[in-house]
């Protein structure tokens, strides 16, 4: 995996915003699949839940201590 630590701050952030804007349909479902929070961060809301198929327990779910409507 690519060590990232030589790339300041600004120009991740230049990175994310370029990708993000651009990013297809097809690779925003396999960073929604592949990272769920990573993607909801991104986002800046929750836009994928989790949960353990075989026991149903949730692993990201929309937090329930904040008003939501901040999200939108």
């Amino acid at each position: 995996m690519a060590n990232f630590d030589h790339i300041s701050h600004l120009h991740k952030d230049q990175l994310l915003h370029v990708v993000s804007y651009y990013m297809t349909s097809e690779m925003r479902n396999h960073l929604m699949r592949e990272c769920p929070a990573a993607y909801n961060s991104l986002c800046g809301r929750v836009v994928i839940t989790s949960q353990v198929h075989d026991t149903g327990r949730k692993i990201i779910e929309r937090p329930t201590d904040v008003d939501l409507r901040d999200f939108d």
